[in-house]
């Protein structure tokens, strides 16, 4: 009888969870963006964000405005969840704050 091939035993994964900070140094532009497209294939999504702004290409017969696009931002499906729930969290904290609050971004001091 021959011997019956066996898979090695799975290892056990831990799992571990850890916070995260984005550490911007000014290496990347900052672009502004009034306006996203959205769209995916089955391996990633893309964030197209673009401005609204003069001076756009309009196509009047065909009913259409061309708007530049400021920033493409490509993600794997897997993070696009997380990236709905980041959303939702500073969504409802914006609209819990003070309306008249101005919020500047500063550098953190690296002490």
């Amino acid at each position: 009888m021959p011997k019956r091939k066996t898979s090695p035993p799975k290892k056990a994964v831990a799992e571990v969870k850890a916070n995260f900070q984005a550490g911007y140094d000014g290496q990347f532009p900052t672009v502004y963006s009034n306006f996203a497209a959205i769209t995916h294939t089955r391996h990633e999504f893309c964030m197209d964000f673009c401005l609204l702004a003069p001076a756009y290409q309009i196509d009047i017969d065909n009913k259409m405005v061309t708007v530049p696009v400021v920033a493409r931002i490509i993600i794997p499906p897997k993070l696009v969840e997380g990236l709905r729930d980041a959303l939702k969290v500073e969504l409802d904290k914006y609209n819990t704050e003070d309306p008249d609050r101005i919020l500047i971004p500063t550098p953190r001091s690296s002490k």
